[in-house]
């Protein structure tokens, strides 16, 4: 049920991210730019990971991007939402969430561990993930 009055909640739980452009469809896929926040962001958070990984193993620094994309999918958006907030839930009960050793990329919300994590995968996949989820 989205409400009238404000069309980035669900089920009064859910806020969609304030950068999303309403109307809000199934599945949106937006390319960004080098001069969009995200695209930096993303970028600084796989070089610093892949160079300390990498380096010594394969000689490289970095990685050539050559595209970086935002998705926009509400259902999987609402769902990762909501597990959050149990993880979340739980971690204010005091039940500890177990802190990752060694990890690069910088802390996104402390409160449930959440960090960036890369992986690869088959080019072939990259749609079946971004609409339906892992």
């Amino acid at each position: 049920m989205v409400d009238e009055k404000n069309p980035r909640h669900v089920w009064h739980l859910v806020e969609y991210p304030s950068y999303w452009k309403p109307p809000f469809k199934a599945f949106c896929k937006t390319s960004l730019t080098k001069l969009d926040w995200q695209y930096t962001e993303a970028a600084k958070a796989l070089n610093s990971t892949i160079s300390s990984i990498h380096q010594t193993k394969f000689g490289y620094k970095s990685m050539a991007i050559h595209n970086i994309y935002r998705v926009e999918n509400p259902q999987l958006w609402m769902d990762y939402y909501l597990k959050k907030r149990q993880i979340i839930d739980t971690h204010q009960e005091g039940k500890l969430i177990k802190k990752i050793n060694g990890v690069k990329t910088r802390c996104l919300d402390p409160l449930c561990n959440e960090h960036y994590m890369f992986h690869g995968l088959n080019a072939s996949l990259v749609n079946l993930i971004v609409e339906e989820g892992l």
